[in-house]
Formats: C-alpha cells, structure tokens, sequence
C-alpha cells in the first residue's frame, strides 16, 4: 500500500485538468486520484468522491435519530 506519487504524475494530472474549458467541475471518483491532484493545482472546482463518501457517512452515524 505504498505507492509514490512522482511530480510528473502531479503535474500532468493538472495539466490535463486545466485543459478543460467547458467544465463546470472535475469529479476525482478514484481513490488514487486525490493523491495526484488537489484544489490548489487547478482552477475550476474539484470534488473528491471519497471525501464526500466519509463525510456522508460520518453525517449519517452522528446524526439525531429520525422519529418513526
């Protein structure tokens, strides 16, 4: 389980999102792929699929019981 992200990777990741004019956002629905790239390396809006997952399902455990 431990890979290495090289700066290439990184930056051709990037690279190839900004490319993108016509997208309103980049979806990052790969575990691996949150590795490579963040919000700070390209300029239109980033969703990372598995930090949505998480916090979904942190907001679901803790959440107050729903009357029935």
């Amino acid at each position: 389980m431990g890979g290495t992200i090289q700066q290439k990777t990184k930056n051709d990741v990037a690279s190839y999102a900004n490319t993108f004019e016509e997208v309103q956002a980049v979806v990052l629905g790969c575990t691996e792929l949150p590795l490579a790239i963040t919000q700070k390396d390209i300029k239109i809006p980033l969703f990372d699929s598995l930090h949505i997952l998480a916090k979904a399902t942190v907001d679901y455990v803790f959440a107050p019981p729903q009357p029935s």
